[in-house]
C-alpha cells in the first residue's frame, strides 16, 4: 500500500520545465541535444504526441538503420514521447537552433527500489524550420534524421568540418540530399561515421 502511494505521489508531480530543470548539458557545438534531470517528486511522463507530418520519419529512420546493420530497439523508439512542431522549445537554447532532442531522466522511487526512468522529446521550431526547409520535404527529412540520430543512437555531432547529416550545422547549400541521399544515409550508419561522433552523457 505504501509503495502504491509513493508511486502515485511521484506521478502527480509537474513536468513544467521552469521548475523541473536541474541539469542541462549540450553536446556538440550546436546545442540541439540536451540532457535534463527531473527531480523524482516532479516526475510525470508526457503523453505521446506526434505531428502527422513528422511521425513517418521515425519508421523510415528505423528501417534505414536496420537494413544497414544498426539496430534501433523497440525500447529506444518507445522512449520517444514527442516529435512535434512548437513555437518555443521546452528547454530554451541559444544560437540558431532549428530543432532539439531533449533527453529527460529521473528516478521512480518505491518502498523497495529506485528505478531510472528515461524519455526523449524532439521539438521542431515551426518558423525556423519553415525558413530552413522552404517547404522542401527532403530538407525536412534531413532535419528529422539529424534529431532522430541524436535521440535513438545517444550520440552528439560529427567533428567540425566533417560533412554529413550529423554535422554540427545543416547547410541549405549542400545538394547531396538531392543527388546522393542513399549515400548520405549509408555513410551515416557506418561504424566509421558513428565512431567519429562522441557519445552523449548517460
Amino acid at each position: 500500500m505504501l509503495a502504491r502511494q509513493l508511486i502515485i505521489a511521484l506521478l502527480l508531480g509537474s513536468l513544467a520545465t521552469g521548475c523541473a530543470i536541474r541539469q542541462l548539458k549540450s553536446v556538440g557545438s550546436i546545442p540541439d541535444l540536451v540532457d535534463v534531470f527531473i527531480e523524482p517528486h516532479e516526475l510525470e511522463l508526457p503523453p505521446p504526441e506526434f505531428d502527422p507530418t513528422l511521425k513517418p520519419f521515425i519508421g523510415q529512420f528505423v528501417a534505414d538503420a536496420h537494413v544497414r546493420g544498426v539496430n534501433i530497439t523497440d525500447e529506444s523508439v518507445s522512449m520517444l514521447r514527442k516529435f512535434v512542431y512548437v513555437d518555443r522549445l521546452s528547454v530554451p537554447q541559444s544560437g540558431k537552433v532549428i530543432a532539439a532532442c531533449s533527453r529527460f531522466h529521473s528516478w521512480e522511487i518505491t518502498a523497495t527500489e529506485r528505478k531510472k526512468v528515461r524519455w526523449n522529446i524532439i521539438e521542431v521550431l515551426r518558423k525556423e524550420s519553415q525558413d530552413y526547409t522552404e517547404g522542401d520535404p527532403k530538407r525536412l527529412k534531413e532535419l528529422a534524421y539529424h534529431e532522430l540520430f541524436h535521440c535513438f543512437l545517444n550520440k552528439g555531432h560529427l567533428p567540425r568540418g566533417v560533412p554529413g547529416i550529423m554535422a554540427p550545422a545543416l547547410s541549405k547549400g549542400s545538394d547531396r540530399i538531392y543527388t546522393d541521399w542513399k549515400g548520405l544515409v549509408d555513410e551515416m550508419f557506418t561504424k566509421e561515421y558513428i565512431d567519429l561522433i562522441p557519445d552523449a552523457s548517460d
